[in-house]
């Protein structure tokens, strides 16, 4: 199969399709000339009578000899439709391929979405995040052995973080609460909000509460002003992703809690930056 004159001396790239194109132009167009050759040829056939006094002999040798090249022709002409047809046989295989390729690949997008839209169906507490995530289990730092359960991961480093400081700079978690209610701190709590559908911000561990005996929830003025200017400065150290109770509105205020009020990217954000700090300091 001749290459164009541009070709010549450089790489050829193959591939079904240009074989396949390069079939259906070139091979009929031979096949054609070698039927009209054939058809030449075959009309050279003469009777006996031409041959004069040879006669019959000598005119069956001659067109024994025309159809014997007919013959020839006839097997390059079944060659060529053969050539052709396994070029298509090929470029079908290839669509084939083709198609369960692009099958494969859609089934493979439908699993993803799939799962991404399981993982948005994912109930998810009020402040935007996963209930009943990873957890893990911190101690407060500073307190006498006070452990807080929080999602795993930067958010959790972040609370336990901002407990650390309360519990230094503001007020202790080892307070003891009320003897029937010993246990007045909490993190984690897969629970709503009061007797509502909306999940608590303690179902996806990403809220504590403090001294719930001395902050008890719609109470308002249970800190000193010394200790809420503490509280909004150390909130304001973590770029303000906590939020404290005691700014909720009137009807929601709850001044024992903190929780995280923002993105999962935001927290980790300020989390590297705390982190660093920490690990910075002599």
């Amino acid at each position: 199969m001749a290459l164009p004159p541009e070709s010549a001396g450089s790489p050829v790239e193959v591939t079904h399709e240009t074989l396949q194109s390069a079939a259906t132009n070139t091979l009929p167009e031979q096949k054609s000339a070698l039927d009209n050759t054939k058809q030449t040829v075959t009309s050279r056939e003469v009777p006996a009578s031409a041959f004069s006094e040879l006669g019959a002999e000598a005119s069956a040798g001659h067109n024994r000899n025309i159809g014997q090249i007919a013959d020839k022709m006839t097997g390059a002409d079944k060659q060529y439709a053969a050539v052709i047809q396994g070029v298509a046989d090929t470029t079908k295989k290839f669509q084939d391929f083709d198609e369960e390729q692009a099958q494969r690949q859609q089934g493979q997008q439908q699993d993803l979405e799939l799962v991404a839209a399981k993982k948005q169906a994912q109930p998810l507490s009020e402040n935007g995040w996963p209930i009943k995530p990873a957890l893990k289990t911190h101690s407060v730092p500073g307190s006498g052995g006070t452990r807080l359960t929080f999602v795993d991961g930067p958010a959790g480093e972040l609370m336990t973080h901002v407990a650390g400081q309360i519990q230094q700079r503001v007020e202790s978690f080892d307070i003891p609460g009320p003897p029937n209610d010993p246990l007045n701190d909490g993190s984690y709590n897969v629970r709503p909000i009061g007797s509502g559908s909306t999940w608590s911000n303690h179902a996806s561990g990403t809220a504590f509460d403090i001294n719930s005996d001395l902050h008890p929830q719609h109470a308002t003025g249970t800190w000193t002003p010394a200790q809420v200017a503490e509280i909004r400065t150390i909130l304001g150290e973590v770029d303000g992703v906590v939020r404290w109770g005691g700014d909720f509105s009137p009807r929601y205020i709850d001044e024992m809690h903190f929780e995280i009020h923002a993105t999962p990217a935001e927290v980790a954000r300020v989390w590297d930056r705390i982190r660093a700090e920490i690990e910075n300091t002599p």
